[in-house]
């Protein structure tokens, strides 16, 4: 049997994979290494990394991290694959890549594994290619949202062997329209007179979640392990909630790493949002120019704004990022890590990591702050700030400099 690996070949993805290599991203209810693990019926032997990511990497797995184990043959995986819809390849020295060229998956001997590697998973050397043109590929950080339907669709299907259909009878304690199922993990607390709208898909609520009381949840959907959809919210269309998080007002096709917190009024779409990041009361995003043109969008500060191909497409927010009440996003926001937005009027479309903009200016974020009042959020969830996150938090705040 191949040694099976999972690579990220460092493709720069906004703030995305700032805290986390690229399998690590929530891509549909599941996560991209839960869902390869899954659909090959084993997890990776080893994984190979981003250096600066590799001690991150570490503590979340309890796996070799860019150390290539012993063996005569190798089955690699690029992280940003987030589903696998098409054969792997059979022969040894035969390969995946893509349109632009990245090589997508490689079942190689050691001599061209050592070669992939050294190019930091880039380049391949003298192997059979075959190129796909429908891989489901990260490219852009938008990418997340174009791909977490189907993801999301094939991840309850997964997901509902573990779990029990709700009842449909109608009940004081909940309302079910639609014929798709909604799906109950361990533990689930429904308060009454929640509406479960099924209409379009299954809507699947993981273990130890909360559905509070007036709640309207519209599938397809999936709300994650310890999650809590507060009083009166309007969550609808590939709704997607990872573990730890609240979640109110009106949320329309998102992604939510996990461990975040939207609890209050206000409209969030299209977006993708990282953890630990805090919206104000009545945070509001747009996703939608008022030409109904495509939306554009600047990754990096420094950057041009791209073409996204999307009509809808709201903010993309890095980790421990957070708004003041009442701040507005404009159509096409990008919010980078440890990034806190307080003024009174519209901000610019890219904020940069670690900036603390308010109306009196953009300033950067004092590190020692930053970090105390990381750890003060993540000791809420009984989750501690850790040697290896802190010194990945110290090193992009150093590259600032």
């Amino acid at each position: 049997m191949d040694t099976l690996i999972y690579f990220d070949d460092g493709l720069r993805l906004g703030p995305l994979c700032d805290l986390r290599p690229s399998f690590d991203l929530r891509t549909g209810a599941l996560t991209t290494y839960e869902r390869l693990t899954g659909q090959i019926g084993r997890g990776p032997d080893a994984m190979i990394v981003p250096t600066e990511l590799a001690a991150l990497t570490s503590e979340s797995h309890n796996l070799p991290v860019n150390a290539l184990p012993d063996a005569t043959s190798y089955l690699m995986i690029n992280g940003r694959l987030t589903r696998i819809s098409f054969d792997l390849p059979a022969g040894i020295n035969t390969a995946l890549t893509d349109q632009t060229g990245s090589v997508i998956a490689a079942r190689l001997d050691r001599r061209e594994t050592e070669q992939l590697l050294r190019s930091g998973g880039r380049q391949l050397g003298d192997v059979a290619v075959r190129a796909v043109s429908d891989a489901p590929m990260l490219r852009k950080p938008w990418d997340v949202l174009e791909h977490a339907d189907v993801n999301l669709e094939h991840d309850i299907q997964s997901l509902a062997e573990r779990m029990t259909p709700l009842e449909t009878e109608p009940s004081p304690r909940v309302t079910i329209v639609g014929d798709h199922p909604v799906l109950i993990g361990k533990n689930v607390t429904i308060h009454p007179h929640v509406v479960f709208d099924t209409t379009d898909g299954a809507i699947c609520v993981d273990d130890h979640a909360e559905i509070r009381s007036m709640g309207v949840m519209v599938g397809p959907g999936y709300v994650g392990p310890h999650s809590v959809i507060t009083n009166h919210a309007h969550i609808r269309g590939h709704m997607i909630i990872g573990p730890w998080c609240k979640v109110g007002g009106e949320v329309f096709q998102s992604v939510f790493q996990g461990y975040a917190n939207k609890a209050h009024a206000g409209y969030l779409g299209n977006s993708y949002v990282g953890q630990w990041v805090n919206f104000g009361a009545d945070t509001v995003t747009s996703n939608l120019k008022n030409t109904y043109g495509p939306v554009r969008m600047q990754v990096e500060p420094e950057g041009q704004p791209e073409e996204t191909g999307r009509m809808y497409l709201g903010s993309i927010i890095g980790d421990h990022a957070k708004t003041a009440i009442a701040t507005r996003l404009l159509t096409g926001t990008c919010v980078h890590t440890g990034a806190m937005i307080a003024v009174g009027g519209l901000p610019p479309k890219c904020v940069g990591p670690f900036t603390f903009l308010t109306d009196h200016g953009a300033a950067c974020y004092d590190l020692d702050k930053f970090c105390e009042v990381a750890a003060t959020v993540m000791g809420r969830r009984n989750v501690t700030l850790s040697p290896a996150m802190r010194q990945r938090l110290l090193e992009l705040h150093a590259a600032l400099a």
